[in-house]
């Protein structure tokens, strides 16, 4: 698990479409959380300054946010990006991977500033590997 004294950052490197059937498909976000005291180095493989990486889909964004915001009813919290449908912009649409994807990142980054957010247990199931 992450250690909620440490900076870091994440970023969104890949989004996925995941097609369930007839139960429809949704979108699988990879996540890659660094140290933000490491300076990417291109010749340097993206593993070695990586602490996780991890995959969400929005649900589970949905759930760590409910979640967070039960324990932490004192504070505010950044925002989650409202959900929208697929068929707003068309499912698999780039443009609304794009937005998204901006939106999460930005939020995600919103939450591991937070030593008090980071310090909490759901933050550090929903930034583990292990859930």
């Amino acid at each position: 698990m992450l250690d909620a004294s440490k900076s870091r950052y994440a970023e969104i490197t890949e989004v996925k479409t995941v097609n369930e059937g007839y139960l429809g498909s949704y979108l699988l976000y990879h996540i890659r959380i660094k140290d933000a005291q490491t300076f990417p180095d291109l010749s340097l493989s993206l593993k070695d300054n990586s602490i996780e990486v991890i995959e969400r889909r929005y649900s589970d964004f949905e759930f760590f946010h409910n979640k967070i915001k039960e324990s932490y009813k004192a504070q505010l919290l950044p925002a989650l990006p409202e959900r929208r449908l697929f068929t707003i912009l068309g499912s698999g649409s780039s443009e609304f991977n794009k937005v998204r994807r901006q939106d999460l990142e930005i939020y995600i980054n919103k939450i591991l500033s937070n030593k008090q957010l980071m310090a909490l247990e759901e933050s550090k199931r929903f930034f583990s590997n292990v859930n």
